[in-house]
């Protein structure tokens, strides 16, 4: 989701207490609500995260979270959040890592989203506010072309599905796909690739795909069915799961 032109419409300060506000969790999130809850609990710098004894290292604009916590968190099934971070991963927004221990979700445009100072995680705050507690924008902004940012990673820099079991390029899938018999472009296999490496290159119950080739030739009947849509001009859900 390419961020909206943050001059433009400018940008308010939101404290992380927020996040944990009984007010703010006291609902059902809505999937905007979702997407900010995401954006906070990001790291504002690199970060270890103890998961079941295990040290998980996320950088700036990470998050080590997983479905079965968010699920509870914004008081969705598990099912729903998944379908939710297809959808952010499909349209550029994030990138989930999934490992042994948790996923670890990078948010693609982080920093876009920031004031552009790594200040935002000092204590006290006071060198962003005016004097009856707002923030002041002239301030953050001056700041912002003074102090440096840290980096956080783009989505290029991770590389979700591609370890020790071999996980395809999308250049690769497709290219296999067309060697089956699949009459796909290469957009269309980018929205089947996208949406099998949100799942961390897993089957619908949750297991690794160890012969992904294997695996696409299964599926092969089912993407047909979707390119046959998409000919007649119907339209898709690249984001559902049920064909996973």
């Amino acid at each position: 989701m390419p961020p909206r032109d943050n001059k433009k419409f400018g940008r308010f300060a939101v404290c992380r207490s927020l996040l944990y506000d009984p007010l703010w969790l006291a609902e059902r999130f809505t999937r905007g609500q979702a997407l900010v809850d995401l954006i906070g609990l990001a790291n504002h710098g690199p970060k270890d995260v103890e998961v079941r004894g295990n040290l998980v290292h996320t950088e700036r604009g990470q998050v080590a979270v997983g479905e079965r916590t968010l699920a509870e968190r914004w008081k969705w099934g598990r099912g729903r959040v998944r379908r939710f971070l297809v959808y952010l991963t499909v349209n550029g927004t994030l990138v989930p890592q999934t490992g042994n221990v948790k996923t670890v979700l990078t948010l693609c445009n982080y920093n876009a989203y920031q004031f552009g100072s790594t200040a935002d995680s000092t204590a006290d705050g006071t060198a962003d506010s005016t004097a009856d507690g707002t923030a002041s924008l002239e301030n953050l902004e001056n700041k912002k072309k003074t102090t440096p940012t840290a980096p956080a990673p783009t989505c290029e820099d991770v590389s979700p599905g591609q370890g020790s079991l071999g996980y395809p390029s999308l250049d690769t899938y497709h290219d296999y796909g067309v060697s089956i018999g699949l009459l796909w472009t290469k957009d269309h296999a980018e929205n089947d690739y996208l949406r099998v490496r949100a799942f961390g290159w897993t089957d619908g119950h949750g297991k690794p795909i160890a012969d992904w080739r294997a695996w696409l030739s299964w599926r092969k009947k089912y993407i047909q069915q979707d390119l046959a849509q998409v000919r007649a001009g119907e339209e898709v859900d690249w984001n559902r799961v049920g064909k996973i």
